[in-house]
């Protein structure tokens, strides 16, 4: 790959590679109908289907692979509340931040791929609306993850992606929620992970 072989390449290259070879290698590499996104989104869908009269919410951990800017979520332009520089949860220093950080430095740039559009992708080709799907990383202030939260407790948005540092504490969705899946394992691998 043109980077220096030492062990933080290879295990993070390795570790990388374990989950989506196109992480390391961007649009070097494809995707396969047997891939572990391809699987997992086979596995969603079917929940998806399952829980469609309940409106069941999936629950989609993921670390690696996150998006660096999503878009933001349509119904979330409508949420107004007074904000304080606080309430802002684009948190730099956090500790997915610098993995990414450090990950682009170890193992070189990827930033054309991310998983969780290509999962979101693989969802709608799969019939699911690209509504009912939202990213964490979506809701920037605290108003508006309550509205996602809320949206997911309604049943209006039917998955939700989110890293562990950002949805691993603190999402109170669990009104419908149906699954909870982790499509890798915590980048930090605390215990409570």
């Amino acid at each position: 790959l043109g980077v220096p072989d030492n062990i933080l390449t290879v295990m993070t290259d390795a570790k990388k590679a374990a989950v989506d070879l196109r992480l390391v290698l961007g649009d070097r590499a494809q995707d396969w109908p047997g891939s572990r996104l391809q699987t997992a989104a086979n596995l969603l869908a079917a929940v998806y289907t399952r829980e469609r009269a309940k409106k069941g919410v999936v629950l989609v951990f993921l670390d690696m692979g996150t998006p660096k800017k999503p878009a933001p979520l349509g119904f979330l332009r409508r949420v107004t509340a007074e904000e304080t520089e606080s309430d802002v949860i684009d948190e730099p220093d956090d500790a997915e931040g610098l993995a990414d950080a450090l990950d682009s430095q170890v193992a070189g740039d990827t930033d054309s791929f991310n998983l969780y559009d290509a999962l979101r992708d693989a969802l709608i080709t799969r019939g699911v609306p690209a509504r009912e799907i939202a990213y964490v990383h979506q809701a920037n202030t605290s108003a508006e993850r309550h509205a996602l939260f809320q949206a997911a407790n309604e049943g209006t948005v039917r998955f939700v992606f989110a890293s562990t540092d950002k949805g691993g504490s603190g999402m109170n969705i669990q009104t419908r929620l149906a699954a909870i899946y982790e499509l890798d394992a915590p980048r930090a691998q605390r215990p409570g992970d």
